[in-house]
């Protein structure tokens, strides 16, 4: 019965762990989403102008060639940037919630996500990403550099 009861309570730790991995596996591959789109929504264009810094267009040219992450990764990052862009949109236009605050904590949770995803297949990404946050991060929350992007 001891036995029993002990594979019960390594099942239910497994069974744990597996929910909290594919959450965070999710929330990563959002975040990653959200980077690439945030940062490559118009590249050409504003490569051409000279307003938008090189690294982060190299961060973008990077973030689309690389293999660490797959199509459907990639996708989910797309969404989720989506979704945050829309929130740092209507933020700029006046409307509350959100506030700058939450957006700082979802931005960051974002980038954070997205390196640990990347950090372990393509370290060279996960450093770009880890150089370029606060560089976009100002991109972001500035209403006129927004408009940028």
């Amino acid at each position: 019965m001891t036995i029993l009861i002990q594979v019960k309570n390594k099942f239910k730790n497994i069974t744990g762990e597996l929910i909290l991995l594919r959450w965070s596996i999710s929330f990563i591959l959002t975040t990653m989403i959200t980077l690439y789109i945030l940062i490559g929504v118009y590249p050409d264009a504003l490569a051409d102008s000279g307003s938008l810094d090189p690294r982060i267009n190299d961060l973008y040219d990077h973030l689309s060639q690389t293999k660490s992450i797959g199509i459907f990764t990639k996708l989910s990052i797309k969404n989720n940037t989506t979704r945050l862009n829309n929130s740092f949109a209507a933020y700029h236009q006046g409307e509350r919630p959100p506030n700058i605050k939450e957006l700082r904590e979802r931005y960051d949770l974002m980038v954070q996500e997205m390196m640990i995803l990347v950090q372990g297949k393509d370290p060279e990404l996960a450093r770009k990403i880890h150089e370029t946050r606060l560089l976009l991060w100002s991109y972001l929350s500035d209403p006129e550099k927004y408009n940028l992007i």
